[in-house]
């Protein structure tokens, strides 16, 4: 389903959270400009994802990949370490420009596609 421009936020356009399975996490991204972004598979040993862990192996590599393209945003999802205020002060800190996404709103944002397809 495709939203038209004003219907970001109308419940129609927005789908409850769904739990997933426990698995392999992987952070990743892509644009038109660059193409293949960066990709973190998370170790086992850096336990699970919150503001702290998030901030220390991913955004540097966000970081690092993001300021070689200056006209670039970031877009992510509202999972807790992403949507922490330390995390925004982090992104803030770097000068990583964030592209406003309503929560639970997976069509809007591309790469859940991508997600989808290496699922199958």
């Amino acid at each position: 389903m495709i939203r038209k421009s004003g219907e970001e936020l109308k419940p129609t356009c927005i789908i409850d959270k769904i739990q997933r399975k426990s698995g392999w996490i992987f952070w990743g991204c892509f644009s038109d400009l660059t193409g293949k972004g960066p990709g973190v598979f998370w170790e086992k040993a850096w336990k699970s994802i919150n503001k702290d862990s998030y901030i220390e192996y991913t955004i540097p590599v966000i970081d690092e990949f993001i300021h070689r393209y200056p006209e670039l945003f970031l877009m992510q999802d509202h999972a807790p370490g992403h949507a922490a205020k330390l995390t925004f002060t982090e992104f803030e800190k770097r000068r990583i420009q964030l592209i406003f996404w309503p929560p639970f709103s997976p069509d809007l944002n591309p790469i859940e596609t991508v997600w989808n397809l290496i699922k199958d």
